[in-house]
């Protein structure tokens, strides 16, 4: 049976906290009624209180304090009563190992640890396992379930990919840099070859590929999105599925016989179309991000698309990769989805929770348990520069971390302050569910709109590529004509200046013979250069009989041109 890597983790816990651990999780820490306060502040998606947001605002704006300390500000300026006391030192230390290295600490470890006095133990401590191998190894089996799902070898072998990965956390690689690495992945260059194991173990299925790519980079799982707009989920568009997809639509698994190596090949060609199956409503799309614009492509002349043109048996190479597109926008440190779905996920490894969860279906009817927090998560990884370790240090040493699953002992008085604000918060939600439901109502309009236009423009489709496929002949007819004009005329502009002067060069060169007494050479010169100007009057009589029809030619083809460009214009403006 499969065993997801949540399901794994939360029987872990689970035994730990049998054996007398705990499961560390913000929201853990006050029981049953402080966790209804909690997601009354996360409906109403505002501090409880003026003074408080006030207070969250500057911890945010104050870069001189540690990120640790940042956190536990801003988690404890929205608090309702006294959090859970911080863990004691065996407790501590069996989650941070666990945490960090996936195994209990060794009695003399233990004991070394409860015996040193200093105040200073827990950070090095931290300091010392995030040095260790043995965070290596645990970080590398934590990321291979994660990208790959104990997926069965295809096309690489879980030795090679496992020995990459630990390659990249041994060797300190930037986690969006090896996010870039398995996107752009192609499969040629032998020392990034495992990397695209992502996408040939899952065969190169571009739906497959969309799911997972969505999911795993941007925590958006738009699977159902792929027929439809999502049913449940209002801001998970087929628009956005497709947008994904289109990244990844031209790429296929390609097998070199001789080699007998497979590779991700892409190919230059290839637009994405899609209808809903519920509406009926059509629509096209280029490469495009979740909630951002298409990406602006270029344009190559036909049979200019390559760097390695399709043939049999060979791997084709465009000059212009989408999926090289998705790699660098996505990991560039200014896609917030991509920044805040790693965040979130790094959060959930070490609080057991992700402040987003489930942690693939990021979307507005489930925002974060702390929007200003991921938000300040998010935006603290990128700028530095998508550390893992130090990423990880820091959530180490908060007080979040830290505390004890112990209840406090006042949590009855807590639970009194929490009822008492309890109907403040009410009324926040409601007036925040009235707001929601305007928006709704203008979404709906909004959408009834957009679907109306969509058929209003569905009759208009196949007219204007029509419009457009007949206007690309008649523009190239009209050029043709009207570059072999110009050239007749720039022929006759030339004609009409050296002939004559032919006929007064050869009248000179024959007196000059004369003159001279030269019986042969120049006579016979100045014959030639008079026959010459003879072929060239003959030539100019030619053009200038022939110049009014090709002139009329280059006037009918730019009419015909004109008036298909009118029929082009007319439709494309209806």
């Amino acid at each position: 049976m499969h065993v997801s890597e949540h399901d794994r983790r939360q029987r872990l816990r689970i035994g730990d906290r049998q054996r007398g651990g705990r499961q560390p999780g913000l929201f853990l820490a006050l029981g049953g009624l402080l966790m209804l306060a909690a997601a009354g502040r996360v409906a109403a998606q505002q501090p409880a209180s003026d003074a408080a947001a006030a207070e969250a605002v500057s911890v945010t704006a104050a870069p001189d304090l540690p990120l640790y300390e940042r956190i536990d500000r801003i988690i404890e300026a929205d608090h309702v009563g006294t959090p859970a006391p911080l863990a004691g030192d065996s407790e501590f230390l069996r989650r941070i190992y666990l945490d960090l290295t996936g195994r209990v600490p060794s009695i003399e470890a233990t004991r070394a640890f409860l015996a040193d006095a200093s105040p200073d133990k827990r950070q090095r401590l931290v300091d010392q396992l995030l040095a260790s191998p043995a965070f290596s190894r645990h970080m590398t089996n934590l990321f291979d379930v994660m990208l790959m799902e104990r997926r069965p070898d295809k096309h690489v072998k879980s030795g090679e990919w496992q020995a990459y990965l630990l390659a990249a956390i041994r060797g300190h690689k930037p986690l969006n840099e090896l996010a870039r690495e398995l996107l752009a992945a192609d499969g040629v260059d032998d020392a990034l070859r495992p990397a695209v194991k992502f996408y040939l173990d899952r065969d190169g299925e571009t739906n497959l590929l969309t799911r997972d790519v969505g999911r795993v980079f941007f925590g958006m799982d738009l699977q159902c999105a792929q027929c439809h707009d999502h049913p449940l989920i209002d801001d998970y568009f087929q628009a956005d599925y497709y947008g994904m997809f289109a990244f990844l639509s031209r790429s296929f698994v390609f097998t070199d016989a001789k080699a007998k190596k497979s590779f991700f090949a892409e190919k230059a060609d290839g637009e994405v179309t899609y209808t809903s199956v519920f509406t009926s409503e059509s629509g096209s799309t280029g490469p495009r991000l979740p909630g951002e614009q298409p990406l602006a492509e270029p344009t190559f002349e036909k049979d200019q698309e390559y760097l390695v043109k399709p043939a049999k048996d060979v791997r084709p190479v465009p000059k212009y990769s989408r999926r090289a597109q998705l790699a660098e926008h996505a990991t560039s440190g200014a896609n917030r989805a991509f920044n805040q779905n790693l965040a979130n996920r790094l959060w959930a490894l070490m609080l057991g929770r992700g402040l987003v969860d489930p942690v693939d279906l990021h979307h507005a009817a489930n925002p974060p348990a702390h929007p200003e927090l991921l938000r300040l998560l998010a935006d603290e990884l990128a700028a530095m520069k998508f550390d893992l370790r130090g990423f990880l240090r820091q959530l180490a040493l908060t007080r979040a971390y830290q505390r004890s699953f112990d209840l406090p002992e006042n949590l009855v008085e807590q639970a009194g302050e929490a009822s008492s604000r309890l109907a403040s918060l009410e009324a926040q939600r409601e007036a925040l569910v009235a707001g929601v439901e305007q928006a709704r109502k203008a979404y709906t309009a909004a959408q009834q709109a957009r679907s109306e236009a969509n058929q209003a423009l569905e009759p208009l489709q196949k007219p204007l590529a029509d419009a457009a496929a007949a206007l690309e002949p008649l523009v190239k007819d009209h050029q043709a004509a009207a570059d072999k004009l110009a050239q007749m005329k720039t022929r006759q502009t030339l004609l009409a200046d050296v002939g004559p002067s032919l006929a007064l060069v050869a009248d000179q060169t024959e007196l000059a013979g004369k003159t001279l007494g030269d019986a042969a050479q120049l006579p016979a010169l100045a014959a030639t250069l008079r026959q010459r100007g003879e072929t060239f009057a003959s030539e100019l009589q030619s053009l200038a009989a022939s110049l009014p029809a090709q002139q009329a030619l280059a006037e009918a083809a730019a009419a015909k041109r004109d008036e298909a460009q009118r029929q082009h214009a007319e439709i494309a403006a209806r």
